[in-house]
């Protein structure tokens, strides 16, 4: 392990790219400036380690790890966001059956009373032969 404070040649050039993505720089900001390369190195060990439990001894492409990248990124997302929209499909829902019993008897469920209700039936109330109420039709 390389002394804290001794930076190697290769992070001085590489740190203003890292530090331009989101991810990186919050991974960092968590950690004193001068174990940022030891950091880095161990992340980046932990990262190939991890493609090689998914992926085995298989080499991926640039394009590849940046697929991968987005994957994780938006494991990540969905798997934080899921409980807060899993609680409000159930809030949905509770309403939706609020909703239902305002709208129909309790015996009724919403699908049964819009089918099963009685419909109206009206006549139109007819003044002649169909050649006179709608001229032009019949001639």
């Amino acid at each position: 392990m390389a002394s804290p404070g001794a930076k190697p040649v290769w992070f001085g050039c590489v740190v203003p790219d890292l530090l331009a993505n989101q991810t990186i720089k919050e991974f960092l900001s968590a950690h004193e400036e001068e174990y940022w390369p030891e950091a880095i190195k161990l992340a980046t060990v932990y990262g190939i380690l991890a493609l090689r439990e998914r992926f085995g001894q298989q080499q991926l492409s640039v394009d590849a790890l940046r697929d991968e990248a987005r994957r994780g990124a938006v494991v990540q997302i969905v798997g934080n966001e899921l409980p807060n929209i899993l609680q409000q499909v159930e809030q949905l829902v509770a309403d939706v059956r609020d909703v239902e019993r305002e709208l129909v008897s309790p015996r009724q469920g919403i699908w049964e009373s819009a089918y099963t209700a009685p419909m109206e039936r009206k006549q139109l109330p007819l003044k002649g032969s169909g050649d006179r109420e709608f001229p032009g039709i019949c001639e």
